[in-house]
């Protein structure tokens, strides 16, 4: 993995079926993550998204 995954362990995801899921974005804090999702549902409202944390090992 290389350093700059390390340093944005939030991942914001979309949801495409019946594709695999697509990593739309990477966050170094989750308040920045959730307010990037709340504008992605403003702008795509049909789309789903994911957020979750990665940790580093």
């Amino acid at each position: 993995m290389s350093d700059s995954l390390h340093l944005y362990p939030w991942v914001v995801v979309r949801l495409l079926r019946p594709m695999p899921p697509v990593v739309f974005a990477r966050f170094e804090n989750p308040a920045d993550a959730k307010a990037y999702v709340q504008v992605l549902k403003l702008l795509m409202p049909g789309a789903k998204f994911l957020l979750f944390f990665v940790p580093v090992p």
